[in-house]
């Protein structure tokens, strides 16, 4: 196979993401309170951490092995994918392909073009992995080929990680269709029309599937059987994937509310108001939510009364989501920037700027992370003995 030449290098896929029927977040939010007395809470027991500390923090020690080009951007929804069983990377990418990396030299072991730009994560189970793409077709295809096992036309575009539960696989479409399909045949199980966009993963805690639309809602359906159990109405359109406890969901807008839901009727149970667009997905850690705005703050509030407990200042914008390495938070940000906070605290452990756009999450191995770029550029770093310290 010819050795394919690297792409110049985009600033942001917005031609890509405005062909597969995206509308880009808006960078603007009220400026409101939250429910409770903020002011107090800054008073009495919230950490804000300043720009200060965020400057000066230790740069970790990562030595890159090997980088891989991919012939388009990476970013919305996609970010590297491990096999459990195998040590090879799976990345989509706006230039139509998956691809299947090897961990070890970053060798291409093969790619599949989906006909249509890949802006979200496939998903590996057992010997296949699972792909749609911004045209609406989703693939099962052999993990070791690449070969198609089998293909199926959810009739609307796709732009959001499909989702896994047991012998089923679960996707949102644009259009806010929900289809549940078998994993081996492909057949429909169920489907659900909620009548709104729906640009973002749903989630599934028990026996219930939640779910996000760009028309200010957000609903719960029956996993079974596809039914809905309740909707809900927030202030704003919701493009990131909720978080759910056992008892509470938690999502934010774009239009800087944060809410936290009762999971059995939908019930608000406390919001908060950030001054901008919420587009990443919350974090939930023992009794506390973590979230971040595009007004480069990441929150972390008490999860059963929406307290604030502390603050801390990001080096740009998120738009990827939220991951957690043992005790820490990580953020990337638009501006190129990585982050580590300590939950409990929301001390700055580490900082590094990579130079470029980052809107993928990056993957945290054992011995090293992949970060994936806007100019579709996967890398991974081997750690050095200061973030090995730090992630110990």
């Amino acid at each position: 196979e010819p050795k394919r030449k690297d792409t110049a290098a985009r600033e942001i896929p917005i031609k890509d993401l405005k062909a597969a029927g995206i509308k880009l977040p808006q960078e603007v939010g009220p400026s409101r309170p939250p429910t409770q007395d903020v002011q107090k809470a800054l008073a009495d027991s919230v950490i804000s951490h300043s720009s200060m500390p965020a400057i000066s923090g230790k740069e970790p020690l990562l030595q890159p092995k090997w980088v891989f080009s991919t012939g388009g951007p990476v970013g919305w929804r996609s970010h590297p994918v491990m096999s459990s069983g195998e040590l090879s990377i799976y990345l989509g990418s706006a230039d139509f392909n998956l691809y299947k990396v090897a961990l070890n030299s970053g060798e291409e072991q093969w790619r599949y073009n989906t006909g249509a730009p890949v802006l979200a994560s496939p998903v590996v189970k057992d010997d296949s992995v699972y792909v749609a793409n911004a045209d609406g077709i989703l693939s099962r295809l052999r993990a070791d080929s690449g070969e198609v096992l089998w293909q199926r036309d959810l009739e609307s575009g796709v732009v959001s990680t499909p989702l896994l539960i047991g012998d089923r696989i679960v996707v949102a479409t644009k259009t806010g269709r929900i289809c549940c399909l078998e994993l081996k045949s492909g057949q429909g199980v169920w489907a659900f029309d909620s009548g709104a966009p729906v640009v973002s993963s749903p989630s599934h805690f028990s026996k219930e599937l939640f779910f996000g639309t760009r028309e200010k809602s957000v609903f719960c359906l029956d996993m079974k059987t596809g039914h809905k159990k309740w909707k809900a109405f927030v202030d704003g359109a919701v493009v990131s994937t909720p978080a759910v406890s056992v008892d509470s969901l938690y999502v934010g807008t774009q239009d800087g509310a944060f809410y936290a839901l009762d999971v059995e009727s939908g019930q608000p149970l406390w919001d908060y108001y950030a001054d901008k667009s919420i587009i990443s997905s919350p974090v939930i850690s023992f009794t506390s939510v973590m979230f971040t705005s595009l007004d480069k703050w990441l929150y972390c509030c008490e999860k059963y009364d929406g307290r604030l407990k502390w603050k801390a200042a990001l080096k740009g914008r998120v738009q990827a989501d939220l991951t957690t390495v043992d005790k820490y938070l990580i953020a990337v940000t638009r501006e190129g920037w990585m982050q580590s906070f300590e939950m409990t605290t929301g001390n700055m452990q580490w900082q590094k700027n990579f130079g470029t756009r980052l809107e993928s999450t990056p993957l945290f191995l054992r011995d090293g992370l992949l970060v994936a770029t806007i100019e579709g550029k996967l890398t991974y770093y081997a750690f050095g003995n200061e973030l090995l310290s730090k992630s110990a």
